[in-house]
């Protein structure tokens, strides 16, 4: 399956997914995003994901994205990424108004003329309170490089 393929295989069933009746035992969350990465290249992607509970303070998520990167001598460049990613959630109940969490994982990095890579990902991240069934996330982690990302993930009243 091309790499286009997969993105929009995920995309439909985050779409699905999302649709689904907004009830309190719901055990998965839609999410978009975008990351900004820095390497030997910089680049940004905007992505999208599901994640699904896996017990009451770990969600495992996938995500796939796209964007483009700046290689040296200036040239753009798309590149493609699937990425699975376990988050340890130390509030998952909204007890506090933002919620801190850490995570890890797995990569796969696809760029024009280069093969797949594989990497390792880490990272810290801040979820804040939900608004009009959304919540806002920032994280800062490594993978490839150092990472920084903005998600928007959709929101329990009281689970994260």
């Amino acid at each position: 399956m091309k790499h286009g393929h997969v993105l929009v295989a995920l995309v439909l069933l985050a779409a699905r997914a999302g649709a689904q009746p907004s009830t309190g035992d719901r055990r998965t969350t839609t999410e978009i995003r975008i990351d900004g990465f820095a390497a030997r290249t910089a680049g940004a992607q905007a992505g999208v994901g599901i994640a699904l509970d896996a017990g009451t303070y770990t969600r495992l998520a996938v995500v796939a994205g796209a964007g483009f990167e700046r290689r040296p001598g200036g040239a753009l460049v798309g590149v493609q990424r699937l990425e699975g990613v376990g988050r340890f959630h130390l509030d998952p109940y909204r007890q506090t108004r933002h919620g801190v969490y850490a995570g890890g994982g797995l990569a796969l990095r696809h760029a024009p003329g280069g093969p797949v890579r594989a990497l390792v990902v880490a990272l810290l991240g801040v979820e804040g309170p939900p608004r009009h069934g959304m919540a806002a996330a920032v994280e800062a982690g490594v993978g490839g490089g150092a990472r920084v990302g903005v998600a928007l993930r959709s929101a329990r009243r009281q689970r994260r």
